[in-house]
């Protein structure tokens, strides 16, 4: 399990690093309020709501990751989801937990010696991509495509890669965004295609999203670790 997990949180993270640039930067942990936005010129904003939830995917048209987050000020979680079934959690309150939710069962992370959560990277490294994407430097307005905002944009003038935001225009959050990546090799020309998206985005968020269900058991994270990712620094 532990390999199977940290395959899958790996590809994720290589994924959205090849997509969206700074995704793959030094993670660190979050337990601060998010960043402030740094490309307010832009006509959408990448910065993160310190309040919101949503289903999050990320993939092609052969295979997609989905997570549900939601967030409240300080407190987060995560839902990771295999073959359609929400399979395990992480949530972040007083401490960092696992869930289990097949076994129905929960374990806190170990704390570090400075008193901070080694796995708590895995959040902000899943949605740096999502609210904390570089800055284009070329934006084309394309108009409207259905109820979205939908910009052309290019990181600098020597790429050829086509990169389209869809942006929804009550909360100015890029709810889509569409790579596609031009390729060549031995003469023979390909576009690889990569979207990412959030559904049922939402800038409210209910208290009871961050409780852990009262029918889950508690354990001691030695007896959880193996049903757990790998911690971040083995």
């Amino acid at each position: 399990m532990i390999l199977t997990k940290s395959r899958y949180l790996l590809l994720t993270v290589l994924f959205c690093a090849f997509i969206f640039p700074g995704c793959g930067s030094q993670p660190k942990n979050d337990n601060t309020a998010p960043a402030a936005n740094q490309t307010s010129d832009l006509p959408f904003s990448t910065k993160e709501p310190p309040v919101y939830q949503g289903d999050f995917y990320t993939g092609t048209s052969d295979y997609q990751n989905h997570w549900f987050v939601a967030r409240k000020g300080d407190n987060w979680r995560v839902d990771f989801y295999r073959d359609g079934t929400k399979a395990w959690s992480q949530l972040k309150t007083d401490k960092v937990y696992y869930l289990d939710h097949k076994k129905k069962i929960y374990a806190a992370e170990p704390m570090t010696n400075d008193n901070s959560a080694v796995q708590s990277q895995y959040f902000t490294t899943l949605l740096s991509g999502f609210f904390k994407g570089k800055e284009y430097h070329h934006v084309d307005d394309l108009g409207r495509e259905r109820d979205l905002k939908k910009y052309k944009v290019r990181p600098d003038d020597a790429s050829s890669d086509e990169i389209y935001l869809y942006v929804d225009e009550k909360t100015g959050i890029v709810v889509k965004q569409e790579f596609l990546a031009h390729n060549e090799m031995d003469g023979n020309a390909s576009i690889a295609r990569y979207t990412s998206e959030i559904k049922d985005f939402k800038t409210e968020v209910d208290d009871g999203a961050f409780q852990i269900p009262p029918d889950y058991k508690y354990v001691d994270w030695s007896q959880y670790s193996p049903n757990a990712p790998a911690p971040a620094n083995k």
